[in-house]
């Protein structure tokens, strides 16, 4: 964890408070309910932390509940399930949790109910208590569990459960680490004791309570700062801009460039003055050593002693990084056998898949995982696959066509053959444990056809069309084949303003968007970029004249459409100059936010899920303005955005695994988990002000929103890793000049 430091201070004194917490369960009439707190159903879903005036652990001094939902009056929130193959709802009634099961699955948590949100110290002990029913004779196990990795419980117990309601109370100690944001479950899955033929039963739940009951061993402990001074900690190509940022450290008059290997300076500058930064909350110093272009791998020393972690000066500084963030693409592969000394996996999700809804089953086999889960989505593909492709067109690198058309492959098979229209997905019901790909066996489910999958489908079809016509003929004339059946539907069907859902039995990533306006846009411009032919364009044109915001995310993906139509540079109503136009008046804005900034990011103080990738974005659009513009500033912008996530920002990281002094080592990624070593290569989301995970939630309530990161694998809004947050930073870092 960086940032700002956080201490959790617990004492001996605590004891004199505890006596409210004791064997007999709390009378509901005693009991408070929050204010409803909307939690995560899955890793893709979104969340609101609860907003709590003091921390779990003072909670826990005052002897009180840490189970803030736990008497069921008509609430239930903070409680969730998850399915492994069973299936059950649950909900509050006559003031008890009622969960009915109609399927058991197959593994013990093939049903588990689950609560998040509070904290276990080491050496507390607690007392853990609930009463509970069942309508058959049958075993539950309740357990208190690290929530991620190979989810060891800290405490459980499986007790035998029937008619009769039963208090169960049982204390334990603590005697792992902290752990912060743990998880409360309750399996009632397959079980010894219960009879398969009477599948439907209901499980009644009341008076869930988890109590600190002695605190007095419990230690302080400290979360400590990320480096006081932060720098692009991969490097910087000679002609580069070159600015680091002194934090937390008294006031610096002068700074040194040092080489790594010596004491004597070899440049020495003035830092600035002092001033504060809002969105990471400190005040800081800019030390900027641009002028200095001589290379080797140095540190930077302040007067005080205080010193820089070590970078490279070199134009080959991105070389490394490059192959890597590009051969993530390749370890990503589905449905072959991936070969690599240390994440190479066999063949995975090689079976049909089934059509949702319907007993049809064909072949997707193919593509990329989409993130630090196997699913693979068409929204979230498009988008990576259009920036390799121009990446590859705009800065060359011939290899990109090998890489992209794994993709793309598995992108046709997405596509319906009779109507034209372009499946959303193909997943799982539910995400898998921390395991290799080969070892998600469960059936593979294709989710019906969007309008935002077959928008982005088209763009990239078109894209391919021109890409590959060289390389392989044959394969450009099926993209554009392919890319026109899909824009023959989206004429046939009008816009999606539900956008797409998961059906309430599926709950991996949903990519829902409720705009489709700018899939219509991006296809339309790409087809008249591939065919010339006016039809598309006069259509795009309406598009623009409407109004589009201009991003190059997967729910915004209108900047792309303008830049086809700009790199087209040919039309009949001067169209391609409007777009130019907009291109840079889009970086000319990012430009002007990276000024409020003492890290030189373009985010403009928003940290959201991704912030990692809206930094490579902008970064990406600035390149793009400066195909059309000699000025400068977009340039050194885009420089900045690269150095911001190489470890020029607040948390002192740098966001790409395995490359600099401090790197994420605990990614949100199965292979990384299953091996027990970050795989390298991969930008991880970043600061995410929203704690979208209770992960988050648990270790950064109160950090500055530029803070809001943790280097944990259970932090999936800030910690995990998809294909179209590497893709922007390949362009990203290809399109910096030498």
């Amino acid at each position: 964890m960086t940032g700002k430091m956080f201490s959790f201070l617990m004492a001996a004194v605590f004891l004199a408070f505890f006596t409210s917490c004791g064997s007999k369960a709390p009378r509901k009439a005693e009991s408070s309910e929050p204010e409803s707190v909307k939690e995560p159903a899955s890793e893709a879903a979104e969340a609101e932390p609860a907003e709590k005036e003091e921390s779990t652990a003072s909670a826990a001094a005052g002897g009180q509940n840490l189970i803030l939902t736990g008497s069921f009056e008509g609430s239930t929130d903070g409680w969730n399930i998850y399915l492994e193959g069973g299936a059950a709802e649950f909900g509050a009634k006559d003031g008890e949790m009622n969960l009915d099961i109609t399927d058991v699955g197959r593994v013990d948590y093939g049903v588990q109910l689950y609560y998040d949100g509070f904290s276990v110290y080491e050496n507390g002990v607690y007392e853990m208590s609930f009463d509970v029913s069942s309508t058959i004779p049958r075993t539950i196990e309740w357990r208190i569990q690290l929530n991620g990795g190979d989810y060891h419980a800290y405490a459980s117990e499986k007790i035998t459960i029937g008619p009769a309601t039963q208090h169960i109370s049982r204390t334990f100690t603590m005697a792992e680490p902290t752990d912060l944001a743990p998880r409360l479950c309750m399996n009632c899955g397959v079980s010894e004791g219960y009879n398969a033929e009477n599948a439907a039963h209901t499980i009644r739940f009341d008076n869930v309570s988890l109590c600190l009951t002695d605190g007095s061993g419990i230690a302080a402990e400290e979360l400590s700062e990320g480096p006081s001074i932060r720098l692009n900690q991969v490097g910087y190509r000679k002609n580069m801009t070159k600015i680091a940022v002194a934090a937390g450290v008294k006031e610096a008059g002068s700074f040194s460039v040092i080489p790594a290997n010596g004491i004597k300076a070899v440049f020495t500058g003035t830092a600035s003055a002092p001033q504060h930064n809002t969105s990471s909350d400190e005040d800081v110093q800019l030390l900027d050593f641009s002028e200095f272009k001589e290379e080797g791998r140095y540190y930077i020393r302040l007067d005080d002693g205080t010193v820089s972690p070590a970078f490279n000066i070199t134009d080959t500084a991105y070389d490394s990084l490059t192959d890597a963030a590009l051969h993530y693409f390749e370890l990503a592969e589905c449905g072959t056998a991936v070969e690599d000394d240390t994440f190479g996996h066999g063949p995975c999700h090689t079976g049909k898949a089934r059509i949702y809804g319907t007993d049809l089953f064909i072949d997707v086999t193919g593509g990329w995982h989409d993130a630090g889960d196997y699913g693979r989505y068409i929204v979230a593909g498009a988008k990576a696959a259009a920036d390799l492709l121009l990446a590859r067109e705009d800065y060359g690198d011939e290899r990109i066509l090998d890489i992209v058309r794994y993709e793309l492959d598995w992108m046709l098979k997405m596509q319906d053959p009779e109507t034209g229209g372009v499946y959303h997905k193909v997943t799982c019901a539910n995400f898998p444990g921390f395991v290799m790909p080969e070892e998600e066996t469960e059936e593979l489910i294709v989710l019906p056809v969007s309008t935002t999958a077959t928008g982005t489908f088209a763009a990239v079809m078109a894209m391919a069309a021109e890409d590959y016509a060289e390389a392989d003929p044959a394969f450009a004339d099926t993209c554009l084949a392919a890319a026109k059946k899909a824009q023959a539907y989206l004429d046939s069907v009008p816009s999606d303003t539900a956008g797409f859902r998961n059906p309430s039995d599926v709950v991996t990533g949903e990519y829902g968007d409720t705009d489709d306006t700018d899939e219509r846009f991006w296809a339309l411009a790409q087809l008249y970029r591939a065919t010339g032919e006016a039809s598309y364009l006069d259509k795009a044109a309406k598009y623009m004249e409407a109004g589009l915001a201009g991003d190059l995310g997967w729910t915004d993906t209108s900047l792309y459409g303008y830049y086809a139509i700009a790199k087209a540079g040919y039309d009949s109503n001067n169209l391609a100059e409007a777009a130019k136009g907009f291109i840079r008046g889009k970086a000319d804005d990012f430009i002007g936010k990276m000024s409020g900034d003492a890290y030189g990011s373009a985010l403009g103080g928003d940290y959201i899920w991704g912030s990692n990738m809206v930094a490579a974005n902008r970064g990406m659009a600035m390149l793009m303005a400066a195909q059309f513009s000699e000025d400068q500033r977009y340039i050194r912008g885009a420089e900045q955005q690269l150095s911001y996530l190489l470890g020029t920002n607040a948390t002192g990281y740098c966001f790409v695994t395995g490359f600099g002094e401090t790197s994420p080592l605990h990614p949100h990624h199965r292979p990384s988990v299953a091996k027990g070593i970050a795989q390298p290569g991969m930008l991880v989301g970043g600061p995410d002000s929203a704690l979208e995970d209770p992960t988050a939630q648990g270790y950064l309530g109160g950090a500055a929103p530029a803070a809001c990161f943790i280097d944990n694998d259970q932090s999936y809004s800030t910690n995990e890793v998809t294909i179209y947050w590497n893709s922007p930073l390949v362009y990203l870092i290809k399109g910096l000049p030498l």
